[in-house]
């Protein structure tokens, strides 16, 4: 012992060099720490999903260090093969990706295994037409059917055509956000669609995304 001391060998002054997590640890952290205090509460409620349905099954267990660009590429080519939409592959992409970026900010990684990685999603199926605009025929009916069966939404109803306002933005529109001008060839005569009305949660419109960089 007191050749080794001498040699520096037994370590016994030296700091214990902190454990490495696991992806589904880290993972969660980042959730708790980062995710929910950052993004909107839709946002992180997505990521939160992302995680347990692709991400944990996947790298739970996995030691973060352990994860590499090629482990990601398989990911991606898995979720190809389930014939997955284009943008959930992206989406769990743009999650791996946040998940690391942090890793980096804290010292643990220097590079970003899951950067760059969008030309991999090229071969994803895209999503399909969720739905077709109504004709102007149809907006008549349908306007003139709610003043007869429902003339407290009219308004409403002509907003939402008039303006194209998602439901959450309808509900949230406040008086401050219209400027009515001075008439209707007014150009000041506008909307300004700045909150929204999301899983009982008064947000706005401006989402927050983990990274700004292209995937």
């Amino acid at each position: 012992m007191e050749a080794k001391l001498a040699l520096g060998e037994l370590g016994l002054f030296e700091d214990a060099a902190p454990q490495m997590p696991t992806f589904g640890d880290y993972a969660d952290l980042w959730m708790k720490n980062h995710a929910r205090l950052v993004f909107k509460r839709s946002t992180a409620s997505g990521y939160d999903g992302v995680l347990r349905q692709y991400l944990h099954p996947k790298f739970g267990s996995t030691r973060l260090d352990a994860i590499t660009r090629n482990n990601i590429k398989s990911l991606i080519a898995e979720m190809i093969a389930k014939d997955l939409a284009r943008g959930t592959v992206r989406n769990t992409i743009s999650v791996i990706r946040g998940i690391f970026n942090q890793a980096i900010e804290e010292g643990i990684f220097e590079s970003n295994p899951a950067t760059n990685l969008g030309r991999f999603t090229r071969t994803a199926k895209t999503s399909e037409v969720k739905g077709v605009a109504l004709t102007t025929k149809e907006v008549e009916k349908f306007l003139d059917a709610a003043k007869l069966t429902c003339p407290a939404y009219h308004p409403l109803f002509l907003l939402a055509v008039r303006a194209g306002l998602r439901r959450g933005e309808l509900v949230a529109l406040q008086w401050g956000d219209i400027e009515f001008g001075r008439g209707q060839n007014d150009p000041n005569r506008y909307l300004l669609v700045q909150h929204n009305y999301v899983h009982g949660q008064h947000t706005t419109t401006i989402d927050n995304c983990i990274n700004n960089a292209m995937i």
